[in-house]
């Protein structure tokens, strides 16, 4: 079975490992403006939650695909894939809307919580 999270460290058209957003959110990190595990994203981060309507539960599967571009050839590509269990709460919180009351920093992504 495949271990979680997959990183994929380069550019799978030109090799190279140097990533345009890695290097802006390394910049803020040095700045202070964000934290050790902001995670810079080309795209928003993509989960696939999976719920059955029919069973009741305190959480759910999710899987995030979290992309980069390559600072080199400028092609956009995945750099990490997270599996996780993501809490279900009853408040359905619509993109654009922010953390949910009582998380911490990094919203619904536990990997991302400093």
């Amino acid at each position: 079975m495949r271990e979680y999270p997959v990183k994929f460290d380069k550019c799978p058209l030109c090799g190279c490992k140097e990533r345009l957003l890695e290097e802006i959110g390394n910049e803020l990190r040095q700045k202070g403006k964000v934290g050790d595990r902001y995670l810079s994203s080309a795209d928003p981060p993509i989960s696939m939650l999976q719920l059955d309507p029919t069973k009741p539960t305190l959480s759910a599967p999710s899987v995030t695909a979290i992309t980069d571009i390559c600072a080199r050839c400028g092609f956009k590509y995945t750099t990490m894939v997270i599996k996780q269990d993501v809490p279900i709460t009853g408040k359905i919180i619509q993109p654009g809307q922010g953390k949910q009351p009582g998380q911490g920093p990094g919203g619904p992504f536990p990997f991302m919580r400093g």
